[in-house]
């Protein structure tokens, strides 16, 4: 069973395995929008908080070259 052994030969059967079809592609449709939504958002965060840090290290690195110590 499961190998098109078995499918609807109603007009009513053949548009309940649309219905089904269509709410299937739904359900694993949507939450792959918002996952990948909140991993965008993680993602911009994480890299902002790296571009911060390098800009911080930059800023050292100047630092340290303009007032070396002796």
């Amino acid at each position: 069973m499961g190998y098109g052994d078995l499918y609807p030969t109603t007009l009513l059967g053949k548009m309940f395995g649309m219905l089904v079809m269509f709410f299937g592609i739904l359900v694993i449709a949507l939450p792959i929008t918002v996952i990948g939504s909140n991993f965008a958002t993680a993602y911009h965060k994480e890299q902002a908080a790296l571009d911060v840090e390098f800009k911080l290290q930059q800023a050292a690195n100047r630092r340290k070259a303009v007032n070396p110590k002796p």
